[in-house]
């Protein structure tokens, strides 16, 4: 391969990095809303990168995380279309670990089986219930 057709593969996952990056260091907690982090998981989503979706928005929910939340767990900030997001990209990246980790994702959404964010703490989020775009994915 040329270096050229890498640096175009590469171009829009760096732009993800820092979309992510701007997100989490950059912006004011109470500035962040679902449309911004859906942005971030979308542009993930959409190249197939799932794995990197799921930890970007386990980074955001431990981000936005209220300070007053007593316990280990807690509902996710976050919308269904954030969650969406994740299945699309394990989905669209169709290696059979992304399929279980779709499956294991809308499985915790369809339950409401909070999820474990590693953060060195035990931590947990529980996630939106599933709407009709994730029985789709």
């Amino acid at each position: 391969q040329s270096d050229k057709s890498v640096k175009k593969r590469l171009a829009p996952v760096d732009a993800m990095s820092q979309a992510l990056h701007i997100l989490l260091t950059q912006m004011p907690p109470e500035q962040i809303s679902n449309r911004s982090c859906s942005a971030v998981l979308q542009g993930y989503g959409a190249l197939g990168m799932g794995k990197e979706a799921e930890d970007a928005l386990l980074k955001i929910e431990w981000m936005l995380k209220s300070p007053l939340e007593e316990g280990p767990i807690a509902s996710s900030s976050l919308d269904v279309a954030c969650y969406n997001s994740i299945l699309h990209g394990y989905c669209k990246a169709s290696k059979r670990e992304d399929m279980h980790s779709a499956v294991k994702l809308f499985q915790a959404m369809k339950t409401e089986t909070p999820i474990e964010i590693n953060t060195g703490s035990s931590f947990f989020v529980i996630p939106p219930m599933p709407d009709i775009i994730s029985y789709a994915s």
